[in-house]
C-alpha cells in the first residue's frame, strides 16, 4: 500500500476516493488528524502497481489506469481475508485460553492441603 495524498477537507476526500474507485483504483483511508490544526486524512491506493496511475489521475482526471479492477469485488475480498484471519486468530487465542484454565485448574487440584 502506498500513500498517495492527503487532504484537509471532507468533501475533497470523498471527491478523490471517488475518482480513484470510478478510474478502477482500491484505495484506503485513515484520519490522521491532529490535536492542534485542521483535520487530516491520509489516501492509499491499495495496489502498488496502481500508484503511478493514482498519481496521474490526481493530475490529470482522464487519464486511464493500465489495469483497473472492480474495486466492489477487491473489497468483499479484502474483507473476506481480514475476517478468515479474524476467526483464525480468535480460535488459537480461545484455546490458549482453555488450556491455561485447564492447566491452573490442574495445579490447584494438584496442591495437598491436608493437614
Amino acid at each position: 500500500m502506498r500513500v498517495l495524498t492527503y487532504v484537509h477537507d471532507h468533501a475533497e476526500l470523498s471527491r478523490i476516493v471517488g475518482l480513484m474507485h470510478e478510474k478502477g483504483i482500491p484505495t484506503f483511508t485513515r484520519h490522521a488528524g491532529t490535536r492542534r490544526g485542521p483535520p487530516r486524512w491520509l489516501i492509499f491506493v491499495c495496489l502498488n502497481s496502481q500508484a503511478d496511475d493514482a498519481r496521474r489521475i490526481l493530475h490529470d482526471p482522464d487519464h486511464v489506469a493500465a489495469a483497473p479492477v472492480n474495486v466492489d469485488t477487491f473489497e468483499r475480498a479484502a474483507y473476506t481475508r481480514n475476517m478468515d484471519v479474524l476467526v483464525k486468530w480468535g480460535s488459537v487465542a480461545l484455546i490458549a485460553a482453555v488450556l491455561f484454565f485447564v492447566a491452573v485448574f490442574v495445579a490447584i487440584r494438584s496442591v495437598d492441603l491436608g493437614p
